[in-house]
C-alpha cells in the first residue's frame, strides 16, 4: 500500500492527475473471508476511501457480503458495487442491483445496464439518484450485440444519473475510446455529454472538489 500512495503521490506531481483507489471484494470468497478483507484495510483508510465488489457476478449475490458492507459504512468507506452486468445471472444480476442500493447502502453501482429490464427499479434509481457507471465496451462482449443497443441514452432519460467508464482499459478500451465511440454509435448531444462527464464528478468519490472548475469550463466553452 505504501508503493501505491508514492505512485499516486508521484502521479499527481508528474501530471497533475489524482488517484483514488477502491479496495475491491472478491464476490466469490465467503462472507467471512470478505469482512476480514475489510477489517484488513482499515489501517489504511487514509489511502482507500472506498470499497467496492467485482468478479463472477452469477452464482455470487450481493447480499453474500452484506457484513463486509456495513464494516465498511461504519468506517466510513464510499460505498459501491459490481451489479446487474452478467446475463448469466438471469433474475439475480437484477436483485443483485437491488440489494446492492436498497440493502447494502451503495450510493453507486457498476454498470448495472439491466435495471432496464425492472421497471421499478429504473425509478428507484432515478429517485434515490444512484449513479450507474456504463462501460459501453466491455458491455458489448457480454451483455449487448453492438455498441448502438447499449441503453445508455435509456437511462439517461429515465433520470438515472449515468456516467461513462471503461472497465478494463488494456482489454475493452480506455476512458476516451469508450466516450467517442459510445457518443457516435448512440447519437449523444453536446448537453448529453456534458451531463455525462459532470455526474462522473458530481458522484465520484472525492470529485465534487472539481465541479466549479468544470463548470467554469463549460461555460467558457460554449461562449467561444
Amino acid at each position: 500500500m505504501k508503493g501505491y500512495e508514492a505512485g499516486r503521490k508521484e502521479a499527481i506531481k508528474r501530471f497533475g492527475v489524482d488517484i483514488v483507489f477502491i479496495a475491491g471484494i472478491d464476490r466469490s470468497l465467503s462472507s467471512e473471508e470478505s469482512y476480514q478483507f475489510v477489517k484488513d484495510i482499515a489501517q489504511y483508510k487514509d489511502i482507500i476511501p472506498a470499497i467496492g465488489m467485482d468478479c463472477e457476478e452469477h452464482g455470487h449475490p450481493c447480499i453474500k457480503h452484506k457484513k463486509a458492507y456495513e464494516l465498511a459504512k461504519e468506517m466510513g468507506l464510499y460505498l459501491s458495487a459490481h451489479a446487474g452486468e452478467d446475463p448469466m445471472a438471469g433474475d439475480e444480476g437484477i436483485q443483485n442491483v437491488w440489494d446492492a442500493v436498497d440493502i447494502m447502502g451503495c450510493t453507486r453501482v457498476d454498470h448495472g445496464v439491466r435495471s432496464t429490464q425492472d421497471q421499478k427499479l429504473l425509478k428507484h434509481l432515478a429517485e434515490k439518484k444512484i449513479l450507474l457507471t456504463a462501460c459501453p465496451l466491455s458491455n458489448c462482449i457480454l451483455v449487448y450485440p453492438s455498441i448502438d443497443k447499449h441503453p445508455l441514452k435509456f437511462l439517461m432519460e429515465q433520470g438515472i444519473p449515468c456516467s461513462i467508464n471503461s472497465d478494463d482499459p488494456p482489454y475493452v478500451g480506455d476512458l476516451i475510446e469508450n466516450m467517442l465511440k459510445t457518443a457516435d454509435a448512440l447519437n449523444l448531444t453536446e448537453n448529453d455529454i456534458i451531463e455525462l462527464e459532470r455526474n462522473s464528478l458530481l458522484y465520484s468519490i472525492r470529485g465534487q472538489k472539481h465541479l466549479t472548475k468544470f463548470d467554469a469550463w463549460v461555460k467558457e466553452w460554449k461562449q467561444q
